[in-house]
């Protein structure tokens, strides 16, 4: 097994398993991770849970600015003809279908990104809730051995 790989073959990572997965897989353990980060089964973002809630404010309030983003170029970006001519009539709606009509305008693109982001805030919830999960679990069976404080 190559360095870094995590008996993943071709990858190209130097050390820290940097293979990523769509958000909303992230949070399940993997067998072949031996630092005890969690894993998107087996080829997820390794994310440590000290870095967890910084992650997620930051995806969050990245969330927030394109939301504003979104709310003003909604109203404020929709052009009409400057002039009532055939020149001004065709740049509005060439200007228009770039910036806020749907199917690829830069409107739809803002709203794709956040929907990203968002998608993200949810699988950072969802790998804060599964280390939630793992500590109540490690916290009852080390009470539970010889010894172990209750």
């Amino acid at each position: 097994m190559a360095p870094g790989t995590h008996g993943h073959a071709g990858s190209s990572s130097s050390g820290h398993g940097q293979h990523h997965d769509q958000a909303g897989k992230h949070g399940q353990a993997d067998s072949h991770d031996d630092r005890g980060n969690v894993h998107g089964g087996g080829s997820g973002l390794d994310v440590s849970p000290d870095v967890v809630p910084a992650l997620r404010s930051s995806f969050f309030d990245a969330m927030t600015k394109i939301d504003r983003q979104i709310e003003l170029a909604g109203g404020d970006l929709r052009q009409s003809s400057w002039a009532q001519d055939p020149i001004s009539q065709d740049a509005a709606e060439i200007f228009n279908n770039h910036s806020v009509n749907p199917d690829g305008s830069a409107l739809d693109m803002l709203r794709a990104y956040r929907s990203e982001l968002e998608a993200a805030v949810s699988a950072l919830d969802a790998i804060s809730n599964q280390y939630e999960a793992m500590e109540q679990d490690n916290s009852v069976t080390v009470g539970q051995q010889p010894g172990g404080e209750a």
